[in-house]
């Protein structure tokens, strides 16, 4: 599996395990992406700086853990709160520069989505089916299809 968005990011490889085994084993682990069912659909939101649809998620910011992060970006982006989120497991990215690093993958299920306020970086949010093609992120829709799998 090699897969390159269009901000030349790499998509090497998805690697699932125990949370802390898999943190402890693989570095570094720089971002979380969280993915959230509704039924059959998936919550994306509009990036106004990248002009795509992507899952919620960034970088992990100074003392702060993977699952924190995910929290977090998920509240800040799309405005959605979940008192827990499973691990799914590890992407093995490579950034433009070449170097590689690791995002933490997690995911929840809503019975329906929650009041939306736009921000600085999210415009607008759906659910949408996972195998829709409308410009999403080509490395987010993986990780949909690799964990709905």
């Amino acid at each position: 599996m090699k897969i390159v968005n269009k901000s030349g990011y790499t998509l090497h490889g998805f690697i699932q395990g125990e949370e802390q085994a898999l943190l402890t084993k693989h570095q570094p682990v720089t971002a979380s992406v969280i993915i959230i069912s509704v039924g059959e659909n998936t919550l994306f939101g509009y990036n106004l700086n990248r002009e795509q649809w992507e899952l919620p998620g960034g970088r992990i910011e100074s003392g702060e853990t993977p699952l924190e992060c995910a929290h977090r970006e998920l509240a800040e982006e799309s405005s959605q709160t979940l008192p827990e989120l499973v691990f799914a497991g590890l992407a093995h990215m490579q950034r433009p520069s070449g170097d590689y690093k690791y995002t933490a993958l997690y995911c929840g299920q809503l019975e329906q989505l929650q009041g939306f306020v736009e921000n600085d970086e999210w415009n607008q949010i759906k659910l949408r089916e996972f195998n829709e093609d409308d410009g999403a992120d080509l490395i987010h829709a993986e990780f949909v299809t690799l964990l709905k799998e």
